[in-house]
């Protein structure tokens, strides 16, 4: 709840610095005098309720993350590379449970095929596998 809030006062005090912005750069000699002091006015007080705001909320931002802001990056850019990293790694590791499964099928083919005294013992062992596989 306080993430949302925190986010809500961050949207205003964006507005607040833009309308300023925009009135600064619009500025004419009909403008009100008042316009430009309040806008000050109103983003600052934007800006003195962010710390309030911002002690309440209480999740983590991971370091890498606000490194990545300072250099003024896009923290959604961040997000997505993260992401594909991630699925990049998950379907090398998926690759190698894949090629492994298929190495000990051939292993436990030609160990049973070389030694056929042995092959109730490879059985056993390839289905102590299989519960251990369907287990996690």
């Amino acid at each position: 709840m306080a993430s949302n809030e925190l986010a809500n006062k961050l949207e205003d005090t964006t507005q607040s610095l833009y309308d300023l912005a925009l009135v600064i750069y619009n500025l004419e000699d009909t403008t009100p005098p008042d316009t430009i002091p309040e806008n000050i006015s109103t983003l600052v007080s934007h800006l003195r309720a962010l710390p309030k705001i911002a002690n309440k909320a209480n999740e983590p931002i991971s370091q890498d993350v606000l490194d990545y802001v300072e250099q003024g990056r896009n923290p959604d850019v961040y997000a997505r590379q993260f992401s594909e990293l991630v699925q990049k790694d998950n379907q090398y590791v998926h690759g190698k449970f894949l090629a492994m499964e298929e190495f000990q099928q051939t292993l436990a083919e030609e160990i049973a095929s070389a030694y056929p005294n042995l092959r109730k013992d490879v059985d056993e062992i390839l289905a102590q596998g299989s519960k251990q596989g369907d287990a996690s």
